[in-house]
């Protein structure tokens, strides 16, 4: 299966907004759901159109989707109904451009979707912080109750005119992708797309770049071509955009007229909802979904049935009408004065289909009014009972469920998005991630490193890219020692069995793509130029021990620390001659945990174990 790129990007929600705003400004929230961890589904009433299921992850995106329900709500879902059911949507915006979005809410409310990192739900009562999902703090903002909320950036891009846009580029040390992607918060994908139409390379800097008002046409074209209404779908890349890539350089690979179609195919194909769910899983949820359609189908009929029956003189000239045109009748002919609609017939069978107002309804024509409207609700009574009975199913298959979950002595978790690389957290509780070979060494600098991110790399040739994720924050004298005693100890230097090395960090704008004339940078490598600070003498050791992150408890590898942040047991392993699959096993044996846990954490070679 083709594997999606794993969040919308800012041109993405930029997209969906612009096209889908109208029709969510004016509904009302009713009830909300939490379907997982980071996915919640919002229950809206829009006039003149009815209910609609609003998607929001905090890990993927937004969208019409009704994703599969949980028969309970669970404790956060219901402090949210109580927050905000009943509100109606008076605004809906994109914060600078960012994957930050803000809804404002009748009697001063205010919701707030952050969708970067983990992502976070926050609230606003008059300007103040009410509820945050992720409190944080950093040094020039809170998110805490009690603080007003602000976002991580200063300014909005799109508002920028050529003077400022071009003093951005031209005092920006990194390569103009990058001061597009980072400094102008743009995103990847945007800013290659832009210098790929425009003809420039993208790793030229930035500061010697004079073709601003090309920036400048070009965004405002692409930011038009993005409320089209499409959706371009890249197998090859796992991309997903509402403008054609014409940088990807091939074809997409199917083309969505509705940017919603194309976020719901997106969703529907996502790893983690695909990959990693059992048959039973994916037969429950195409039964709640059976029984939910039955219900939904068998509400629809139960309501023509009441409205046939107290408009039967209605509906009895209606009918007549109908046999006396059925020779020229055809689809779009109006009935009793436009009052109503054909928009299906089937002379065969007698039946049409007439559309008064926002209801369809199906009609025999050679029955009374009094049949057709008894066989509504006739209709209604068998759906009802296939429900039923499709619920029966349900409880049959939550009892298989149970039965496997009892079987099994291993319980798969979900995996974080850093537990894609080597990784940490710091003393100071700074995210450091390192590469495990040249794609992820490629995707830690593209994808993660920031312009406020401190990028590391061990003194040896071939050591992975490592970057320190600040939040905003300046790391000390402690992270920035740790993370290059990190980037050493999963470098060759530790299969080599030395007892020390040196690494060196610098700042993003130091590290570039291109290379000096005549050389040739392979991917996942990087050149590196101006002052690197150095720190020598690093001793190749690290500790593991397990850790709780958001109520889950994962084993964690580092620099040893001075107190062992998780209690509890720890392992302490230096450079040797055990086997890793020997260590893997010694080690998961003492913290108790599976070795699938520890076998992605060790370094490359051989290890021992000198302390527990």
């Amino acid at each position: 299966m083709d594997k999606l790129k794993l969040r919308e990007s800012s041109l993405d929600i930029y997209a969906f907004i612009m096209i889908y705003r109208e029709l969510l400004e004016g509904s009302f929230i009713k009830k909300i759901y939490q379907v997982s961890k980071s996915d919640f589904v919002i229950q809206l009433n829009i006039p003149l159109t009815g209910q609609k299921k609003f998607f929001i992850s905090l890990t993927k995106g937004i969208a019409f989707y009704d994703a599969p329900r949980p028969r309970q709500p669970s404790n956060l879902s219901l402090l949210l109904r109580k927050r905000l059911s009943e509100k109606k949507i008076l605004e809906i915006k994109q914060i600078n451009f960012d994957r930050i979005i803000h809804f404002e809410l009748s009697g001063g409310t205010e919701l707030i979707v952050e969708m970067f990192r983990e992502g976070n739900i926050i609230i606003q009562q008059d300007g103040v912080i009410v509820f945050a999902l992720n409190p944080r703090e950093w040094k020039n903002r809170k998110i805490l109750i009690g603080e007003t909320y602000r976002p991580p950036g200063d300014y909005d891009p799109l508002s920028l005119d050529l003077q400022r846009l071009s003093s951005i580029i031209r005092e920006s040390k990194a390569s103009i992708v990058q001061t597009l992607a980072t400094r102008l918060n743009l995103g990847g994908e945007m800013a290659e797309e832009i210098l790929y139409r425009m003809g420039i390379p993208k790793d030229n800097l930035a500061s010697s770049f004079t073709e601003i008002e090309g920036i400048y046409k070009w965004m405002r074209k692409i930011l038009e071509l993005a409320t089209l209404n499409n959706a371009y779908y890249y197998a090859e890349t796992s991309l997903l955009s509402p403008i054609e890539l014409t940088h990807v350089g091939t074809p997409a690979t199917r083309v969505f007229n509705d940017l919603n179609d194309g976020i719901v195919y997106y969703l529907e194909h996502y790893p983690e909802r695909v990959g990693e769910k059992s048959q039973l899983e994916r037969r429950l949820e195409s039964q709640k979904r059976t029984v939910r359609e039955y219900r939904e189908k068998a509400d629809l009929f139960k309501n023509l049935g009441m409205y046939a029956m107290e408009r039967l003189d209605f509906f009895s000239k209606l009918l007549k009408e109908i046999n006396d045109k059925e020779r020229t009748l055809s689809s779009g002919s109006e009935l009793l004065n436009g009052t109503a609609t054909v928009i299906k017939i089937d002379k065969g069978k007698k039946s049409v289909t007439v559309k008064l107002g926002d209801l369809e309804f199906p009609l025999y024509y050679n029955q009374k009014a009094t049949i057709n409207a008894t066989r509504y609700f006739d209709l209604s009574k068998q759906l009802v009972n296939k429900a039923l009975s499709a619920e029966t199913a349900i409880s049959n298959t939550l009892k298989e469920i149970e039965t496997e979950e009892k079987k099994s002595t291993k319980r798969k978790r979900n995996r974080y998005w850093f537990e894609s690389y080597r990784w940490f957290f710091t003393s100071e509780n700074l995210l450091v991630i390192s590469g495990k070979d040249r794609k992820t060494n490629e995707r830690v600098v593209k994808k993660h490193m920031g312009q406020n991110d401190i990028y590391v790399h061990a003194d040896v040739y071939g050591a992975p890219s490592t970057v320190i994720k600040t939040e905003g924050a300046k790391p000390g004298d402690a992270s920035l020692r740790e993370a290059c005693q990190f980037a050493a100890s999963m470098s060759r230097a530790w299969s080599a069995g030395v007892a020390s090395s040196s690494a060196y960090w610098v700042y993003p704008y130091q590290v570039s793509k291109t290379p000096e004339s005549g050389e040739f940078i392979s991917k996942g490598s990087w050149v590196v130029r101006g002052k690197r600070n150095y720190i020598f003498n690093l001793p190749l050791e690290l500790d593991i021990n397990l850790i709780e992150y958001k109520g889950v408890t994962i084993p964690m590898i580092h620099p040893p620390f001075e107190e062992n942040r998780g209690g509890g047991k720890a392992v302490r392993i230096k450079p040797g001659k055990t086997s890793r699959s020997a260590s893997v096993k010694l080690i998961a044996s003492i913290l108790s945990v599976p070795v699938e846990e520890i076998e992605p954490l060790l370094p490359p070679g051989g290890s021992v174990v000198v302390e527990k």
